[in-house]
């Protein structure tokens, strides 16, 4: 059994873990899954405009591993702690940074390559034998950048359950519960 927590205590301890959780939550939403639903907006727009290839055209540039570098680089300075939290969590959270950063990189060059690709393709026609080669590069672009910002939201959303998990037991530690 576990031990007696007067409930005055365990109030104020799901108060403030609740603050904590309330901020995650506000994270989530408007640095995460808000920019997230923006960026997918340009599909329909590149659709309306009557485009070929209306998704690799809107995805292949690789926005969506930007957006999941940012995500994965603010979860790691937001999440940081005062320097007193253990180790796992320093690790898990440099280790979270230094993946941002590395996204950073490829997003350069999966740009630099959409970007390119997308001008000679510009230049073909559909029938021409580079045509298709170039469609299934930038499509696979696409698929890469969606992957990329999908695994990155749920990495920041386990990562979040974790502090607020540790960030309970520190309070009721606190508080000698």
């Amino acid at each position: 059994m576990g031990k007696y927590v007067p409930p005055w205590l365990d109030a104020l301890v799901r108060a403030r873990v609740n603050a904590i959780a309330r901020r995650g939550v506000q994270w989530c939403v408007w640095k995460a899954l808000f920019p997230a639903a923006v960026i997918m907006l340009i599909w329909p727009i590149f659709f309306s405009k009557g485009l070929d290839h209306p998704f690799h055209r809107a995805f292949a540039n690789g926005e969506l591993i930007f957006l999941g570098a940012m995500i994965l680089l603010e979860v790691g300075a937001e999440l940081e702690g005062d320097g007193a939290a253990p180790m796992w969590l320093t690790v898990t959270l440099t280790l979270i940074k230094a993946l941002g950063v590395l996204l950073v990189f490829i997003f350069a060059a999966v740009k630099i390559d959409a970007t390119a690709q997308e001008i000679e393709l510009g230049c073909l026609k559909p029938g021409d034998a580079k045509y298709q080669p170039i469609l299934t590069r930038l499509l696979g672009y696409s698929y890469f950048s969606w992957s990329v910002v999908i695994v990155c939201v749920a990495t920041a959303f386990v990562v979040l359950v974790k502090i607020v998990e540790y960030q309970t037991e520190e309070e009721r530690r606190a508080f000698g519960a």
